[in-house]
């Protein structure tokens, strides 16, 4: 497997109240990342992540090591401090896109529709 990269792509940002907010990120050509930030002020906050993997390659090398690094990776990218939140990670894996053109169009459609959303 190619090496692991974090750099995450915006796709939109979403207030949901004074103290929510979500977002969806694009991680590379091999997911997809759906997170729900809740902000409270004197206990911990949550932080509730939904990561769909679409690369059939990345798939098929899953380990729960390769998880821990990924969750370890995403609370790094995304500047969640585990003291003030707490993090729970929902793992799903599609083999809906097969190919890099139905990828690569996905992807396109979903950043044209998220771009007006963005701020």
């Amino acid at each position: 497997m190619p090496p692991l990269s974090f750099e995450l792509k915006l796709l939109e940002h979403q207030p949901l109240s004074e103290h929510k907010y979500s977002v969806l990120y694009r991680i590379g050509s091999v997911a997809l990342l759906s997170a729900q930030v809740s902000r409270v002020r004197r206990r911990k906050g949550w932080c509730v992540c939904n990561i769909i993997l679409t690369s059939p390659r990345v798939i098929a090398g899953w380990s729960m090591q390769i998880q821990m690094g990924w969750e370890r990776g995403i609370t790094a990218a995304l500047r969640i401090d585990p003291n003030r939140y707490s993090l729970v990670f929902h793992w799903h894996r599609t083999t809906l896109l097969v190919n890099d053109t139905a990828r690569e169009a996905l992807e396109a459609i979903m950043s044209e529709q998220c771009a007006s959303t963005l701020q």
